[in-house]
C-alpha cells in the first residue's frame, strides 16, 4: 500500500495516512498519524520540529478509519521526505506509549551520517515553506 496522503481536516488537524478507498462521501484511511509543528530548544537554538503521534489510536485499537469528506479541507500526496519520516514513525510508535510524541530529530538520532546531511534532515528542514 503506497497511497500516502497529507490531509487537512476542518478542525485544524493535519494527518498523514495511507488512503485505502475513496467513495462519494468518505475516504478510508489506514494508520493515520497526527502531525504537529513544535518549537523546542536545541544546541542550535530554537527550532521548529515536526512530530507525529497516533491520531485516534489512543482511544481505539483500530488502525483503519472512514473520514467524512465534508470534514476534509484539502488532501494531497505526501512528499517523499514526509513518506520516509512517516514510515519511521510507524515503526517507532509501535515501541512507545500511544500518547508520547516523538520528534523527527529523535527518530534520526543514531542513524548513519548520510541521513544527517541528506534532504530528509528534519532538524534543519524549514517546514514553513512546505507544510501549512
Amino acid at each position: 500500500m503506497n497511497n500516502l496522503k497529507l490531509i487537512k481536516l476542518s478542525n485544524g488537524e493535519d494527518i498523514v495516512c495511507n488512503v485505502t478507498k475513496e467513495s462519494q462521501n468518505f475516504v478510508d484511511v489506514h494508520l493515520p498519524l497526527k502531525m504537529s509543528l513544535i518549537n523546542r530548544e536545541t544546541e542550535y537554538g530554537m527550532v521548529e520540529s515536526l512530530t507525529m503521534r497516533h491520531w485516534i489510536e489512543p482511544l481505539s485499537e483500530k488502525s483503519d478509519y472512514s473520514i467524512n469528506k465534508k470534514t476534509i479541507v484539502t488532501m494531497t500526496e505526501a512528499s517523499a521526505g514526509l513518506g520516509v519520516f512517516y514510515e519511521k514513525m510507524i515503526v517507532e510508535l509501535d515501541d512507545l506509549s500511544l500518547s508520547e510524541p516523538k520528534f523527527a530529530d529523535d527518530v534520526y538520532a543514531g542513524e548513519e551520517a548520510e541521513y544527517e546531511e541528506d534532504e530528509f534532515d528534519y532538524q534543519h528542514f524549514d517546514t514553513s515553506k512546505y507544510l501549512h
